[in-house]
């Protein structure tokens, strides 16, 4: 059984490296600084950094790893489109004249693994404590997620909505997978500050609110296990999220980021015997060449 575990692990690892990072990327794609058409039609980048994050959306248990990235990006007119292991595949539209910009991004999803958590393609097993906790329950996993945005540039700042699907499945050793539909829907507001010319400090508030299908495969406990009472989860807010980019440019091709994302479980999301700690906290420092 821990054979063909490992198996279906090392088979996700390459779409789930970096499952807590997408966040970075969905912020780098709302700051005006970067949607906005570049001088050059091509744009190359090598970035390294390091990072941490919960082993999974929810527990109080945290883990740190190293990450790289290579990113391509390509901008004519007002369409630009990028590729890379961070950000994933997307593509972005921006009018400035109607204040008004658009985008999708396919990425990596997330998972909750009863046994371990997967960090730049490594598969760890978790503490005794979280195993205890997480035995007897199914391994969860969202392998690819889709987001659509669109957003409002103004003044004072970007106001965006934006909905994600993410197919999952829940799978219980010996038992039959289950697959669920799930979409987050998403309220946002990011506010770009330039405090000198070579720093840019970003904040962005964010709520999300989950489906039902969402709420029952992340949060519900349908069978009571040793640690776990049952626990039916329902549509409605999942958190509320606030997250600060600073960006420092050394030079024309050299620069430094640091993400600190807040996030904080509300409703069902927070209630579900899951969850051992409502305060999430993503964090990473981030270095980039470009060509």
């Amino acid at each position: 059984m821990k054979e063909k575990k490992a198996t279906s692990i090392k088979g996700l690892s390459t779409v789930l490296v970096l499952k807590n990072l997408v966040l970075l990327g969905i912020l780098m794609i709302t700051v005006p600084v970067q949607v906005f058409p570049s001088e050059k039609p091509w744009e190359f980048s090598l970035g390294a950094g390091v990072y941490t994050s919960n082993v999974y959306y929810g527990s109080k248990e945290m883990y740190a790893s190293p990450f790289p990235d290579i990113k391509v990006s390509y901008t004519k007119g007002k369409f630009s489109s990028s590729v890379s292991f961070l950000d994933g595949i997307g593509i972005t539209y921006v009018n400035p004249e109607n204040h008004f910009l658009a985008g999708i991004n396919i990425n990596n999803g997330e998972e909750r693994d009863s046994e371990e958590y997967t960090g730049l393609g490594v598969s760890k097993d978790h503490s005794d404590k979280v195993k205890k906790l997480l035995e007897g329950t199914p391994d969860v996993s969202t392998d690819i997620k889709t987001e659509l945005m669109l957003g409002y540039m103004s003044k004072f700042g970007i106001f965006g909505v934006s909905l994600e699907y993410h197919p999952t499945t829940k799978k219980m050793p010996g038992e039959r997978e289950q697959t669920y539909d799930g979409f987050i829907s998403s309220l946002s507001y990011t506010k770009p500050v330039s405090v000198t010319n070579k720093l840019t400090v970003t904040t962005k508030l964010a709520v999300d609110l989950m489906d039902k299908n969402y709420a029952k495969a992340w949060y519900s406990v349908e069978k009571p296990t040793l640690a776990l009472n049952a626990f039916d989860a329902d549509a409605g807010l999942r958190d509320v999220q606030l997250t600060v980019l600073i960006d420092y440019k050394f030079s024309a091709h050299i620069s430094a980021m640091f993400l600190a994302q807040n996030s904080f479980l509300l409703m069902d999301a927070g209630d579900s015997p899951y969850i051992t700690a409502r305060y999430q906290l993503t964090s990473g420092l981030y270095g980039i060449y470009t060509f």
